[in-house]
């Protein structure tokens, strides 16, 4: 069974970013309230720091998901979202690599379709074992791959 889940540095990076932007946060915002006179960088920080942080720890939260395939099933499991699905690889109805060649190495998705319009999508550089589930995908479901244009 290949099991495929968030990177660990992948994570930590994000988590020391995100520490780093609600220490400045909270900095920020205890001398704005201490402060009887507010700088304009103040609320600059407050404005545009705040949505950031709040709409990246929601896509890490939100999106953290485990992905599970073998014996001819794929099981996609969001822990967070206390949501798991469970189906077979003959329901997948469509899957597609996405290449894209940068200057360090190639970024690559997969996304996958299945069951009324639900995707999945797994990328090399967030994911662990991109290059099982491709090989695993390739073998199982090549019938259903959409091909690049």
């Amino acid at each position: 069974m290949i099991v495929s889940k968030p990177k660990i540095h992948t994570l930590l990076s994000l988590a020391a970013f995100l520490a780093i932007v609600y220490s400045l946060l909270g900095y920020t915002l205890y001398h704005f309230i201490e402060a009887e006179s507010k700088a304009i960088y103040q609320y600059l920080i407050l404005i545009i720091l705040a949505p950031i942080a709040l709409a990246i720890t929601f896509k890490v939260i939100w999106g953290y998901k485990i992905v599970r395939l073998g014996d001819n099933l794929m099981e996609v499991q969001f822990p967070t979202r206390f949501k798991k699905a469970r189906f077979k690889l003959k329901q997948i109805n469509s899957w597609k690599e996405t290449v894209i060649k940068t200057k360090r190495a190639p970024f690559k998705e997969i996304a996958v379709t299945y069951d009324h319009k639900q995707k999945v999508k797994l990328t090399n550089q967030e994911n662990t074992h991109y290059d099982e589930v491709l090989n695993y995908l390739n073998k199982k479901c090549g019938r259903v791959k959409l091909k690049d244009q």
